[in-house]
């Protein structure tokens, strides 16, 4: 089925009815009857308040992509590693694969913040959060998916298995990156830093739309502005000035 897509200008979100909608939403919703694939990361995130209250909850835009997506009753599907740690209620709400555990333990990212909101972020578990091997994609789920969004966590996902996974795609199909996690460096201790999408030349100019952070990198607005130039539109969200 051929996609149909509508641009659509506005600032932070658009209000439908008595909701709203994210940018990433919005543009899905544009589509016409599409088959969603999420390719990336889910994480467990555990939040920790000026040092007291802990809660724990579902994390990745992959998680809740698919969980605005189902309210809309549009199918969608996660191919990610988790572990065997990952609480059944969060699974049963998302479409997963693989359908058995790939790990122990699933991906953490730990935020915390203290009395003035100042965010200290870490990651954790990183051993099971190697990336799904294209080869363990079957291949009819990507022959019929209308919109594929590689949206990582950790920078682990070689550049290799984006051109494999977009060699498969038929002809018709949106390619979609969040890359906010191919800016992300982690050292030993879990901590957390900005660095560079070191495989920005060779994927960048694979994708259809590409969804960024200005938060996400130190030239941000650079980076969107050449791969502007290629075949991507580029969208550069501005916390609440919008994008």
């Amino acid at each position: 089925m051929q996609l149909s897509f509508e641009i659509l200008i506005f600032t932070y979100a658009l209000p439908l009815g008595d909701r709203y909608y994210d940018w990433y939403t919005i543009f899905l919703m544009q589509t016409s009857n599409p088959n969603v694939i999420f390719y990336g990361h889910i994480c467990i995130d555990r939040n920790e308040i000026a040092g007291e209250k802990i809660t724990e909850s579902p994390g990745s835009p992959s998680y809740f992509g698919a969980i605005t997506l189902g309210t809309l009753n549009i199918p969608s599907l996660i191919i990610s590693p988790w572990g065997s740690d990952y609480p059944s209620a969060w699974k049963e709400k998302i479409s997963l694969i693989p359908t058995s555990p790939t790990a122990k333990n699933t991906l953490v990212y730990e935020n915390s913040y203290d009395d003035h909101g100042t965010r200290t972020l870490g990651a954790y578990n990183q051993e099971g959060a190697l990336p799904i091997l294209p080869s363990e994609i079957p291949g009819s789920i990507l022959k019929n998916c209308q919109v594929f969004s590689i949206a990582p966590l950790v920078a682990n996902i070689p550049a290799e298995f984006i051109q494999t996974i977009h060699s498969k795609l038929n002809s018709s199909a949106k390619l979609v990156c969040m890359p906010q996690g191919f800016f992300r460096r982690i050292d030993e201790s879990g901590n957390v830093s900005k660095g560079t999408w070191k495989d920005a030349h060779i994927i960048a100019p694979l994708c259809d739309f590409i969804f960024v952070s200005e938060e996400d990198s130190e030239d941000m607005d650079q980076n969107a502005h050449m791969w502007s130039l290629q075949k991507s539109i580029v969208l550069v969200t501005r916390a609440e000035k919008g994008c």
